[in-house]
């Protein structure tokens, strides 16, 4: 009995002397450089909603051929029951929303706009009302 306390004492101190919270030295770090490739995709004006004056903003050639989509949600094409429940989900509550097919996936807009300042003081008007700060804006070409 007295050798398995002995085992059991010398594992004790065996494991608790390797827990050392030691920096490394200099010599055995690295730097490592990250090179990320993406493919380009067709150009969207988002606003984010700390920078929305730094954002550039998009000029449309003609008047009314732009409009700015109050993004709500997000889907993939899998999930297109989903993205089509919560269109008539919002519809019902009284929103103009609608589905909305870009880049692979399904946007579920809460309404649009043709100006992109109104639409940029409705999207701020709804996440303080809605407290959904998630919205963004997604610029689309009118139907």
């Amino acid at each position: 009995m007295q050798i398995k306390h002995l085992v059991f004492i010398f594992l004790l101190l065996f494991i608790t002397a390797g827990c050392r919270n030691d920096k490394l030295p200099a010599e055995y770090l690295s730097d490592v450089a990250v090179v990320r490739v993406v493919k380009e995709a067709p150009q969207t004006n988002i606003s984010k909603p700390d920078d929305t004056d730094k954002t550039e903003k998009a000029q449309p050639k003609k008047e009314h051929d732009t409009r700015f989509h109050i993004i709500v949600a997000s889907y993939t094409e899998n999930n297109r029951s989903n993205a089509e429940k919560l269109v008539q989900e919002l519809q019902a509550l009284g929103y103009q929303s609608s589905l909305i097919s870009s880049n692979k996936r399904l946007r579920v807009s809460l309404e649009s706009y043709t100006d992109e300042n109104q639409a940029i003081s409705k999207r701020d008007f709804y996440r303080k009302e809605l407290d959904r700060h998630d919205l963004w804006l997604l610029t689309y070409p009118c139907d």
